[in-house]
């Protein structure tokens, strides 16, 4: 199906050049992966509502170093949406088994973001195999203070001009905080990774699992949010507490830069998850 993000020179070059892997899913669905590089293998979680793409200003950078697993998770993207899947706790199990089978059982370097820190969190809690290192970009459910978004509807009925202004504002609003980062790429991922997502029941990102989740973790963590990052920024002075008592080896907190702090400040952003996880 095409979308925005079809017509982005970015987004059609990295798609072209990605290698394509498909894991089951269920009984009778299958999940995408896209593949870039070569090096140690790092799997990346994109964020809800998201896709691959929202890697898409890292990939190149990653990749010269590191063999990049890039999802799409279940209900998302171009992977399916299995029976029985309505939130992280209830998909997670797929992603791990993917992460396992594409490596034959060898523990990998998880990245998540946002909702893919969520299914991070959790892979490490309950296949601890599977998880070598573990980085947590702007993580969800850890019981921060976060002040009302104030969304916008983005349905699909929506006129286009409507739906552009709706985007832009939610972009705005949760993901992004320099007016300039939101650009016509942003708006074009965004809408079309909005378009696939098919996965409309989350409710665990505004809980607070992750404390108890990060009690099991035994492999090093790493963490990166944004300084003005809506959902984070009145708690910076916690985060650290916040994620005690797993094995957290180092917390950073990248300038100019609010949720989707991984697009809105790419090179700072590649520079510490490097120094990170090597």
């Amino acid at each position: 199906m095409i979308s925005e993000a079809d017509s982005l020179p970015d987004f059609r070059r990295l798609n072209a050049q990605a290698t394509i892997t498909r894991t089951p899913c269920g009984p009778a669905h299958t999940m995408v992966w896209r593949r870039w590089g070569s090096g140690p293998p790092l799997v990346l979680l994109h964020g809800g509502s998201g896709g691959w793409s929202h890697w898409i200003r890292n990939i190149d950078a990653l990749s010269r170093t590191r063999e990049l697993w890039v999802a799409d998770l279940p209900g998302c993207g171009e992977s399916d949406l299995p029976t029985g899947v309505y939130d992280a706790d209830s998909l997670f199990e797929h992603v791990a088994d993917g992460m396992a089978m594409m490596r034959a059982g060898h523990p990998v370097d998880l990245v998540g973001f946002s909702f893919g820190s969520l299914v991070s969190g959790l892979i490490a809690a309950h296949r601890p195999e599977v998880v070598q290192r573990m980085a947590l970009v702007a993580p969800p459910a850890l019981g921060l203070k976060a002040p009302p978004l104030e969304l916008l509807s983005l349905g699909r009925e929506t006129a286009p001009d409507a739906q552009a202004q709706a985007v832009r504002h939610n972009l705005k609003r949760l993901m992004l905080h320099g007016e300039d980062a939101i650009d016509d790429m942003a708006v074009a991922l965004h809408a079309a990774n909005f378009r696939g997502d098919r996965l409309r029941m989350r409710r665990l990102a505004r809980s607070q699992i992750m404390l108890s989740l990060k009690t099991r973790w035994r492999c090093p963590v790493y963490a990166i949010w944004g300084r003005e990052d809506v959902l984070a920024r009145h708690e910076l002075h916690r985060l650290r507490d916040v994620l005690s008592p797993c094995d957290l080896r180092e917390l950073a907190i990248i300038d100019d830069a609010g949720h989707w702090v991984q697009y809105e400040q790419p090179a700072a952003f590649n520079r510490t998850l490097a120094s990170m996880i090597g």
